[in-house]
């Protein structure tokens, strides 16, 4: 939902040639290949907020191929922090370190949780983008 929000951020606010790649990845492999949760992707769409990734592994090749990497929890960043090689060019930081320091909610425990956690995911992708120094004019805020 994250990775969703965020690029229809980007996109909606006429920011995507800041970005060359907008990814989404899990530090465990437990839903490889696998489409979003339906949940996810009908709180998406009664947003009108496309998604369509599959899921995969972080890659130690990702350390190097992106600028920043964000991490959802403080499991995320801790397995992060361990897996990312030396000399790594990635910025590391949590998503809610841009905003209340909080880590994103998991909602994966009814349907309300959805709707809290994609209210969470956009005021993190607007001050993420502030805190890259840009300005998010999105529909979506």
């Amino acid at each position: 939902m994250a990775e969703a929000v965020f690029a229809n951020m980007v996109k909606t606010s006429n920011l995507s040639h800041h970005f060359e790649r907008i990814d989404s990845c899990g530090t465990a492999g437990y839903h490889e290949g696998e489409l979003p949760d339906e949940r996810t992707v009908a709180q998406c769409k009664l947003n009108k907020v496309p998604i369509d990734s599959t899921a995969r592994k972080v890659r130690i090749e990702d350390f190097h191929e992106f600028t920043h990497i964000v991490g959802m929890d403080r499991q995320n960043m801790q397995n992060l922090r361990r897996i990312q090689p030396k000399g790594s060019k990635a910025i590391l930081l949590m998503f809610g370190e841009v905003d209340d320091g909080d880590p994103i909610q998991d909602p994966y425990y009814g349907l309300s949780g959805f709707d809290s956690t994609f209210k969470q995911c956009t005021r993190y992708s607007a001050a993420l983008l502030r805190w890259l120094g840009m300005n998010p004019t999105s529909a979506q805020l």
